[in-house]
């Protein structure tokens, strides 16, 4: 894990979009995921939030993960699975541990625009 903390306008956003797509791009060996929160957009201010955007990312770019067990779980919950950050967890874990899955690498960004 890196942490990079700094005053606001340092740069952290421009480090991380920076090693999105530049340093650890999204190749046959890996993927990277993102989410950027912002403390002004509803809907980029929960860990919720970010763990919906996630998988959608890792199953957009690797879509042998996205097995029936996980297309299940989502039927089974339907949209309430979206607003639930444990299932959401699961998916994300699941999705991880299968052995088809190459490096993951996840950078959310401004974890401080995050609410509790």
């Amino acid at each position: 894990m890196l942490l990079v903390s700094a005053d606001p306008g340092c740069g952290k956003s421009v480090l991380a979009k920076y090693l999105i797509d530049h340093e650890l791009p999204t190749t046959e060996t890996r993927t990277t995921c993102y989410f950027f929160f912002k403390d002004d957009f509803a809907d980029q201010r929960s860990a919720t939030s970010a763990l919906s955007c996630i998988p959608h990312q890792i199953f957009d770019q690797n879509q042998i993960l996205l097995t029936s067990k996980i297309v299940e779980r989502f039927e089974t919950y339907g949209e309430s699975l979206t607003c639930s950050f444990v299932e959401l967890w699961d998916v994300l874990i699941s999705a991880s541990r299968d052995k088809n899955a190459s490096e993951i690498i996840c950078i959310p960004d401004a974890f401080d625009e995050c609410e509790n």
